[in-house]
């Protein structure tokens, strides 16, 4: 609602331009306000003061004495007809409150007829709060002009709300005849800030749920960061000793294959140990990497070429490695199983296809993204080649049922081309998805 307060100092200064004979029409100043209402009632008020400054004018020369004597000649104030063309209501009263006077626009905001009014005491509009508005006619009394804002009681018994801008009537002599009350009705406006205000008040507690939702949902979320975190360095924690375990068995294997003379004993431990190091290269580089879930492929298999390398030939042998990776980054259960078929390959390359070592010889790997989860591996070296009898399909070696077993795994398959010099392998493989 409208503070009424901070407008007192300006009908104060009003009241004296009117006194002194001014016209304040021409001084008002819209732009001093903030509130439309206050400008309408102000207006009222000011329009009241300035007749009434005419009927003081009169008193001056003599034409009425007193507001009592003015009652006497007929009941009737000539100068106050002019209220009932305002499109506010109007009440005089005398000091005791007796309604004196009222205007048509009055009589149809409350209901009631000017009969009704006429000679009763304006307390009997106001009710339970007409202490109150006893208070307020003292004021008025006393020489103080009023803004505020009140309730009246209809004739139904319905209450409306109003904006009362109550001014002293003084005689000739400055002394207080009467009062004279301006009335906005703000109703509906009151009943809209009401409404507005039931609004806001809904909003500031659903804003207030809402904020503490989102308390409550941040909390919840760095729970859910706090333990995802601890989570990550188990897991982390869990690849490091994986590949650490995995480091002591190919430690065993070497221990245990120095005491062996069988050159093919000998073979097959070798053999193993690079299988288990292919696993090993994958869980270390999980533990050093933030995602868990996958490792950049390019990097296992620059490692697992050159540890399979060191343990074939010594650092003289120049051995090309050409790498082309367009899958960037591989999941786990993908990198572990293609990782092991690529090691089988390599093994067979660097054991048999570089009998006669050269500076051409060349090994290269390919894998190429189709539509996800579909992929293409092309493998192989330039060495001496396998003979044109030989049956991959059906061979017995260890080595090549293994990449049958593996391919299977990647829901693959493998063909061989013998259309250049070497080994080459062609394998369509997919993503594997994990599943829990």
């Amino acid at each position: 609602m409208i503070n009424i307060s901070k407008y007192k100092k300006y009908y104060t200064w009003y009241l004296f331009m009117f006194v002194t004979g001014g016209m304040v029409f021409s001084y008002l100043d819209i732009n001093i306000y903030e509130d439309v209402l206050v400008v309408m009632i102000f207006t009222a008020i000011f329009s009241v003061f300035e007749m009434f400054f005419r009927i003081f004018q009169d008193k001056r020369k003599g034409r009425v004495k007193t507001l009592s004597q003015a009652e006497k000649m007929g009941g009737n104030f000539p100068h106050l007809s002019v209220f009932d063309h305002f499109n506010l209501g109007v009440l005089c009263v005398n000091n005791d409150g007796i309604i004196l006077k009222t205007n048509s626009e009055f009589c149809n905001k409350t209901g009631y007829d000017k009969e009704d009014l006429i000679g009763k005491n304006e307390k009997q509009l106001f009710g339970q709060i007409a202490a109150e508005v006893q208070e307020r006619i003292d004021s008025r009394i006393d020489g103080e002009p009023e803004l505020y804002e009140s309730n009246l009681i209809h004739k139904d018994g319905e209450v409306g709300r109003y904006y009362i801008a109550g001014m002293p009537l003084l005689d000739s002599f400055n002394q207080t005849q009467g009062s004279i009350g301006v009335i906005l009705d703000v109703t509906d406006f009151y009943e809209n800030q009401q409404q507005l205000e039931k609004i806001r008040s809904k909003l500031e507690e659903s804003l207030a749920k809402e904020k503490t939702r989102r308390s409550e949902l941040i909390i919840s979320e760095n729970k859910i960061k706090k333990s995802l975190e601890e989570k990550n360095i188990l897991l982390r924690e869990i690849h490091h000793r994986v590949k650490n375990n995995l480091q002591i068995i190919t430690s065993l294997l070497s221990l245990q294959s120095s005491y062996l003379n069988d050159e093919k004993m000998l073979d097959t431990f070798k053999t193993s140990q690079q299988r288990i190091n292919s696993m090993a290269i994958v869980h270390e580089m999980l533990y050093q990497t933030e995602d868990l879930t996958s490792i950049n492929y390019k990097d296992y298999l620059k490692e697992l070429f050159d540890s399979n390398f060191k343990s074939f030939f010594d650092k003289n042998h120049k051995l090309k490695f050409d790498l082309d990776v367009s899958a960037e980054f591989v999941n786990i259960e993908t990198a572990i199983t293609l990782g092991l078929l690529i090691n089988e390959i390599l093994t067979n390359s660097f054991k048999y296809g570089f009998a006669k070592k050269s500076k051409e010889d060349l090994i290269y790997i390919k894998i190429i993204s189709l539509n996800p989860p579909d992929f293409i591996l092309q493998i192989g070296d330039n060495g001496i080649g396998m003979p044109r009898d030989y049956n991959f399909k059906t061979s017995k070696s260890l080595g090549v049922k293994l990449v049958h077993k593996l391919v299977r795994q990647l829901s693959g398959n493998v063909k061989m081309d013998y259309s250049k010099k070497g080994t080459h392998y062609i394998i369509s493989f997919k993503e594997v998805m994990f599943s829990s």
